[in-house]
């Protein structure tokens, strides 16, 4: 039914805090604070770069990370593991996109939540004016259905 989507992951901003991270040790040991201060803060630094440098190549812990759908579940897979039982309350094809309506299952009063699959093929002009639509235009059950094609 919907194609699995994956999270890219950010490698800029891994590389950025790598950088600031790099250079704030290289000013702390070339500096002069006495007793070998920043040969203690060296080492904690280095490793809180390093945290920081994997958690910028995850993405957010609440990021959708993977569709998993079979013949009687669907399950929403997140980036920090977590999966959410849902039920598909309506799928609507408009050109160029999939928009499906869920829910989380056994609870039929929450509003649910929207997924937007975009082509694979679509380049990045493409998805930016996708994008520029979505979040222009009101996007409910009435507006959506008027734009359905097979």
């Amino acid at each position: 039914m919907l194609a699995p989507f994956r999270v890219r992951r950010s490698g800029l901003l891994a590389v950025f805090y790598g950088v600031m991270h790099l250079a704030a040790v290289a000013a702390l040991l070339i500096s002069a604070l006495p007793r070998g201060a920043p040969l203690l803060i060296a080492p904690l630094l280095i490793v809180h770069g390093i945290v920081l440098m994997r958690r910028a190549t995850l993405a957010d812990g609440n990021a959708l990370a993977a569709v998993h759908v079979d013949d009687t579940d669907i399950l929403l897979e997140l980036v920090n593991g977590r999966r959410i039982p849902a039920q598909l309350s309506g799928i609507y094809c408009v050109t160029g996109l999939q928009v499906a309506h869920f829910r989380r299952q056994g609870r039929d009063t929450s509003p649910g939540f929207w997924l937007t699959v975009l082509p694979d093929s679509a380049g990045p002009h493409t998805r930016r004016q996708l994008r520029t639509w979505l979040l222009t235009v009101p996007l409910s059950l009435t507006s959506v259905s008027t734009q359905i094609r097979d």
